[in-house]
């Protein structure tokens, strides 16, 4: 009877241990050291998940954005308080000269909310008005990369009408 008690106690003290040890390893805050992802980002580069309209002209479709439309601008800020803010320029199309060009300094777009990333640094939650956008993320400590749910271009290598979506690469600034 005292054996089965011991058992019994034992069972109980080794649950307890794994509801703590569960409980307190999932901590989506932002994290500091030599892995923390705070900081100000500027995007790099932008790649197609197909080969773009050659913006530029120079004969290449390239996968690479910013080949393409090298005026393109993108800042993430991710503070240390948990908030974000991000401001891009776009691009607008002309069907009269079918071309594309980049937006003025005037014409930047911003969001703003609050982010929080989980343990192993690969998914990035982003809160913004109520609304949750979850990014799975590659992030080394010196690069953040994401697929992008923003349309790069709206035409394809052989000038289709298509959402063009691809993968952002950020370094930090």
């Amino acid at each position: 009877m005292v054996i089965n008690r011991i058992y019994k106690i034992k069972i109980f003290l080794h649950l307890v241990f794994i509801t703590l040890f569960v409980s307190c390893s999932s901590d989506d805050s932002p994290i500091d050291g030599p892995m923390n992802i705070y900081g100000t980002w500027n995007v790099v580069s932008f790649i197609a998940n197909e080969p773009l309209f050659d913006v530029n002209e120079d004969g290449i479709n390239t996968t690479q954005l910013l080949d393409e439309l090298p005026c393109r601008y993108s800042e993430l800020v991710l503070n240390a308080d948990s908030t974000f803010y991000q401001e891009n320029n776009t691009w607008s199309y002309n069907d009269d000269s079918d071309s594309y060009e980049c937006t003025g300094q005037n014409e930047i777009s911003s969001i703003s909310g609050t982010w929080s990333v989980n343990s192993n640094f690969s998914l990035l939650s982003l809160t913004i008005e109520g609304n949750i956008a979850f990014l799975e993320i590659d992030f080394d400590g010196a690069t953040l990369q994401f697929n992008s749910s923003e349309v790069f271009l709206d035409k394809n290598a052989q000038g289709e009408k298509k959402n063009i979506y691809g993968r952002a690469f950020y370094k930090r600034n």
